[in-house]
């Protein structure tokens, strides 16, 4: 009735076309589609902007009711807007997924008749009867459209809330550890049981997370997969003490040699003694390439440059292809005793695998979230087979491998750290103060690097600028810091040469007026080009100079400061 209305104007139906026409455009092209969810990748739950749709409608509703009000419409004009109105219903229906309900249509256009018909009737006691079963009407057709939405999602019902909230505070009062730590569990409620019930976890789901964050854990051996990370008796153990997972809560008995410290309500509690502290020192953490490295080459170079034992944690186990009459198998022969983890590619054909040795059988349903499974304890020299079911016959098993894990490398390397002198002082959820009096220069921490991070050192103010140009949300951090760690490629009159704004990267005259502007003390120019040599500390100081009144460092490589 809307746009077959004479009295509304030209131009206010195509504005209201046109925002409708965008809409249904962007239902239809997934390009335009993933615009309104700010360019990324959108799972589960598609077209969330959609509901903007229902606030225009209902502004076209509004409109249509301000001139209806002065006057009924014409027969012919209702007549119009039914056949109109059939004709979207139809397409509706028949370009529907089978998910559509059919209850819930048949009870919309039931309640549209109704409106339409109060419109055509000129007795102002049956209009306002009318009015008030269509009001009715409506409230029960939001509580059957929400009802019918609802019941396709799993839900948790409040009880089961309680419940866990119930267990969680008993675990976390026997644990009673007032430190800085994490823990998880191998169960849960859904993916963000660290922020629904209040510890520190690894396992989350957000939509605005940060990627890179997920692909660090993913080759850590956390399952994952596209906006969420989940902690499962699959990680590997030293990815759980790595991340510092010193408290273990689970419904099932621990292969993992952790100490069992209280149980409560079916769920046992268990203490990570190899778990490191959220910060610690390091020998030399260097970058590590996440796509070259397979999970357990990666653990074992972290691993290798806290303390700078060149001992594997993780060493591989002989893997053959057995496969016989159409069957899909391998054996693995242990090298090492140890705790047994199987890599296996994400998004294969596999449905499910079974273990088979001298001493276990087992079935483990395939999930393309993870890349890890933990297989179980095994001695050296003993023998298992794998076979695998498939979705589609046969299938390479070449990119499968085996690997041990050795926990007394793991206690040792952790020892070593845990012997360092340093401690949390204070903590809270905006910053941590330690105390450190060891010789190691580096400190890692598995805290995810943010803009906006700052450092104090012996109470100096440092900014630590990453390899990139300071961005506008960090300079507010970076107002008259003591101390701006910034990359610098190149001079600026050999940016050319170099190429620095082509990589993202600053000359040294950009570094230094962003310093200058900040009122920075000490500039630090670090991230620079290799080519210039001896020169290149006179050089740099001296451009740096022409933009910048505060003191200039260019460091050489392995140079050592005392701030």
């Amino acid at each position: 009735m809307f746009f077959i209305n004479k009295k509304i104007s030209f131009r206010k139906k195509a504005v209201y076309s046109a925002v409708i026409l965008i809409f249904f455009i962007s239902f239809e092209n997934s390009f335009i589609n993933q615009i309104w969810h700010g360019l990324s990748k959108n799972h589960c739950f598609n077209y969330r902007y959609s509901f903007l749709l229902s606030f225009v409608l209902l502004l076209i509703a509004w409109e249509t009711c301000q001139v209806l009000k002065e006057e009924l419409p014409p027969k012919e004009d209702l007549l119009k807007a039914v056949l109109i109105l059939g004709v979207i219903l139809a397409f509706v229906i028949q370009n529907a997924s089978d998910k559509i309900n059919i209850l819930g249509i048949s009870l919309d256009i039931l309640l549209i008749l109704i409106f339409i018909t109060a419109f055509s009737l000129k007795n102002l006691r049956v209009r306002k009867a009318t009015a008030a079963i269509l009001s009715c009407g409506v409230v029960v057709s939001l509580a059957c459209n929400g009802y019918f939405y609802l019941k396709d999602i799993r839900m948790q019902s409040c009880n089961t809330y309680g419940t866990n909230k119930a267990m969680m505070e008993n675990a976390t009062e026997t644990i009673n550890d007032d430190s800085f730590y994490r823990m998880d569990k191998s169960f849960s409620l859904g993916r963000c049981d660290a922020n629904l019930f209040d510890y520190n976890g690894v396992s989350n789901y957000a939509s605005t997370e940060n990627v890179e964050n997920l692909k660090f854990l993913k080759k850590l051996g956390v399952r994952h997969k596209w906006m969420w990370a989940k902690y499962t008796t699959n990680t590997p153990l030293a990815t759980e003490a790595l991340l510092g997972f010193r408290y273990i809560l689970t419904n099932r008995e621990n292969a993992k040699g952790y100490e069992a410290i209280g149980e409560g309500d079916g769920i046992k509690y268990y203490r990570n003694q190899y778990a490191l502290p959220v910060l610690f020192p390091v020998n030399d953490f260097e970058n590590f390439d996440l796509d070259e490295l397979n999970d357990f080459q990666l653990l074992n170079q972290i691993w290798a440059s806290i303390n700078g034992l060149q001992e594997d944690i993780f060493t591989p186990n002989t893997v053959s292809n057995t496969s016989h009459d159409g069957e899909n198998q391998l054996t693995v022969t242990v090298e090492n005793a140890g705790s047994l983890y199987l890599l296996i590619p994400t998004r294969s054909s596999y449905t499910s695998f079974k273990v088979t040795g001298a001493r276990r059988e087992r079935e483990i349903r395939y999930d393309d979230a993870s890349e890890v499974y933990y297989i179980g304890e095994f001695d050296r020299g003993e023998s298992l087979d794998i076979s695998f079911a498939a979705k589609d016959g046969n299938f390479d098993l070449d990119s499968i491998s085996c690997y041990t894990e050795n926990k007394d490398i793991i206690y040792q390397n952790s020892q070593l750290v845990n012997q360092q002198n340093l401690s949390i002082e204070e903590k809270s959820s905006s910053h941590l103060i330690m105390s450190y009096s060891g010789k190691s220069s580096n400190i890692a921490t598995t805290i995810p690097y943010d803009e906006g991070w700052t450092v104090y050192d012996n109470g100096k103010k440092l900014v630590f600028a990453g390899d990139e140009p300071l961005k506008e949300n960090g300079k507010k951090y970076s107002k008259n810091v003591d101390w701006l760690l910034s990359e610098a490629f190149c001079l600026f009159d050999e940016e050319p040469k170099f190429h620095a704004y082509q990589y993202q990267h600053q000359t040294v005259k950009e570094a230094s007026m962003i310093a200058q502007d900040l009122k920075v003390k000490n500039l630090l120019i670090w991230h620079t080009e290799d080519q210039t040599g001896k020169k290149r500390k006179e050089r740099y100081t001296e451009e740096a100079k022409q933009f910048y009144k505060g003191n200039v460092w260019v460091p050489e490589d392995g140079e050592v400061f005392n701030i």
